[in-house]
Formats: structure tokens, C-alpha cells, sequence
């Protein structure tokens, strides 16, 4: 399989070889463990890599001494060995590619982060449907707000826009109530 990830329909890069130095490339250099398969559905969706091909570089890396795999949260991180390999050969990568890579990466593992610092729940009460979006830090709820949504679709729409960045939320919100206006 080392160059078919065009020929299965999906992708910009063409080699495994290119596959596996965005790979360390973007866990490198967002700093954190990155779910590989989550990794793989987005290079996959944005175009950058097949789904298929994305697991099987991971694969190979980690046998190679490249990546260490987490079994627990089903993470991947780069190696000392890993991070230079791909610090060497970033330049084969076209710039565009890492650089949509490493945003979709990073955003990514925000939106992890942000998952595990929220709590998000659907109620129906008296006949009404409710979304409960609650911002927590240490273990701490610094905000719970309680809106009241017209359906399933509306809940999942501020679900998202609330788990993108609920530190905005709360900010906005502290904002608006204490300002003069």
C-alpha cells in the first residue's frame, strides 16, 4: 500500500511514507496524545489521507519506535525519534496539507479537552425541552446554563457551539451581566 491512497479516492497525499511524517508531525506538534482513529476520520474527511491508509501508518510507526500507543484512552504519542524524523522531513509535506492538518489536529484535541470540562445534558420537563450546558474546571461547575430548545436539532446545534470554546460562553456571559450597558 504505498501509494494508493489517491487510487481509493480520498486524499492529497499520495505515499505512506508522506502519511506517516504528518502524522508525527501534527502529534508533535500539538503536544498531546491524539486519538488515532479520530485522527484518521479527519484526514479523512478534510481530504488530506485515506481513513485506511492513516491506520496503517500508525501501525507502522508504532513499530517503529516512532509513536507509543496508550491502550487506555486509545491514544498516540510522538517519540524523541518520532518528532525528529518529522521535524527532518516536514519540508517533503506540501505546506497547506500540514498546515490544515495540524489546525484540524489541534482543534481536535480542544474539542476533547472541552468535552471532558463540560457537562451537557437533554431534559424534558412539563411538556418542554431543555439543554443544561455546564462549564466545570477541577472539578468545579463555574457556570450552569439552562436553555430552553425547540427540538433534538437545536440541542445538538448549541452542543457544538457551546463544546467549540464554553470558556467564550462563560466569558460572554460574565461580560454581559457586569457590563454598564
Amino acid at each position: 500500500m504505498e501509494s494508493n491512497a489517491i487510487s481509493a479516492g480520498v486524499g492529497s497525499l499520495i505515499s505512506t511514507a508522506e502519511i506517516k511524517v504528518l502524522i508525527c508531525y501534527v502529534i508533535s506538534g500539538v503536544k498531546s496524545a491524539v486519538p488515532g482513529q479520530l485522527l484518521a476520520n479527519q484526514l479523512n474527511i478534510e481530504g488530506i489521507a485515506n481513513y485506511f491508509e492513516v491506520m496503517d501508518a500508525l501501525e507502522a510507526l508504532l513499530k517503529a519506535g516512532n509513536l507509543t500507543y496508550n491502550e487506555v484512552d486509545d491514544t498516540y504519542q510522538v517519540t524523541e525519534v518520532g518528532a525528529s524524523a518529522a521535524d527532518t522531513l516536514k519540508n517533503i509535506l506540501p505546506f497547506t496539507i500540514k498546515e490544515k492538518a495540524f489546525a484540524l489536529t489541534a482543534k481536535m484535541i480542544a474539542r476533547l479537552k472541552n468535552a471532558k470540562d463540560t457537562k451537557i445534558e437533554t431534559i424534558k420537563e412539563n411538556g418542554f425541552m431543555y439543554l443544561i450546558c455546564t462549564a466545570v474546571e477541577n472539578g468545579i461547575d463555574l457556570m450552569s446554563v439552562k436553555l430552553m430548545v425547540t427540538d433534538e436539532t437545536q440541542a445538538a446545534a448549541i452542543k457544538e457551539k457551546f463544546l467549540d470554546n464554553p470558556s467564550l460562553v462563560y466569558t460572554g456571559l460574565v461580560d454581559l451581566l457586569t457590563s454598564d450597558k
